[in-house]
């Protein structure tokens, strides 16, 4: 609903009556499922470039920050590893016209807040996905609010962590240092296509 309204995201999630919900129509009853996403951008020396999302081989994508200003320590970014993607063709039942959406399903990372890093001295920030029993360390996101793919480089010395994922035992790995490099190349102009 916040999609098709064009309420921007701002890292909450928005409340919507039944009868919101109840009015869109998904055409034909289907949902489409893609492998991969692609992010067209122009990086800050104005030079066209693209990204590819893949569900299986490269999922990590960043998003810009929506931090509460109580934060101590905010940072600019969030980071997410892409579960799915997906389109709809949706109307609301009192329009003729449907409207093609695009959406991911996300599992979100979280700072991991015993690691010290800094941008100024090129320690690179330590992340690890969210606690899978909680119910923010998933959720949907407009395509269009992805900033561009990021380089996670595995923290090898802390191991892997068992995750049960989809009625299956899961290896994950515990932490990911986020690559540095990404962040000199940050996007702006984005135009998104879905293949």
């Amino acid at each position: 609903m916040a999609c098709y309204n064009n309420i921007p995201y701002d890292g909450d999630e928005h409340a919507f009556s039944d009868a919101d919900r109840q009015s869109m129509v998904f055409l034909r009853d289907r949902i489409y499922s893609h492998n991969v996403l692609r992010i067209n951008y122009t990086t800050y020396d104005m030079r066209h470039t693209q990204d590819s999302i893949n569900i299986r081989t490269h999922p990590f994508i960043m998003v810009l920050a929506h931090e509460d200003d109580t934060d101590v320590d905010p940072h600019p970014y969030w980071y997410a590893k892409v579960l799915s993607i997906y389109h709809i063709n949706v109307r609301v039942s009192d329009h003729v016209e449907s409207q093609r959406m695009e959406f991911l399903w996300v599992h979100w990372f979280g700072r991991d807040p015993d690691h010290q890093a800094r941008f100024e001295s090129c320690q690179p920030f330590r992340i690890g996905l969210m606690d899978q029993e909680d119910p923010t360390s998933y959720g949907f996101i407009d395509p269009s609010d992805v900033l561009q793919a990021v380089h996670l480089i595995l923290a090898f010395t802390n191991g892997t962590i068992s995750r049960v994922a989809a009625g299956a035992d899961d290896e994950e790995w515990e932490f990911y240092y986020v690559s540095m490099y990404w962040y000199s190349s940050s996007a702006a102009l984005h135009v998104l296509i879905i293949a």
